[in-house]
């Protein structure tokens, strides 16, 4: 398995409920497993984070006080994972 190049790409802001829905909803439609899912607080920011599995490829989607709504992984499943938002 060759999950590529790593990326990260943000989506929105973090409190973005209507974001956070359509990227539940596109991951389900992908397949996407929960493998986790942490909260924590650092001073202000506030993290939450959920790991995922589609396909045998990891995937890392985390809602950050000031950084927003973001998803890390390989770029091949990252953009994957833009090109089935942008179709919703």
């Amino acid at each position: 398995m060759n999950e590529g190049t790593a990326s990260t790409a943000i989506l929105g802001d973090e409190y973005d409920e209507q974001l956070r829905e359509k990227l539940a909803e596109a991951l389900r439609e992908m397949g996407a497993v929960l493998d986790g899912h942490d909260w924590s607080v650092a001073g202000s920011q506030e993290i939450d984070s959920y790991s995922v599995t589609i396909a045998d490829q990891h995937l890392l989607v985390e809602a950050e006080t000031f950084v927003g709504l973001s998803i890390s992984g390989s770029r091949e499943l990252v953009d994957e994972v833009m090109a089935h938002l942008a179709k919703a």
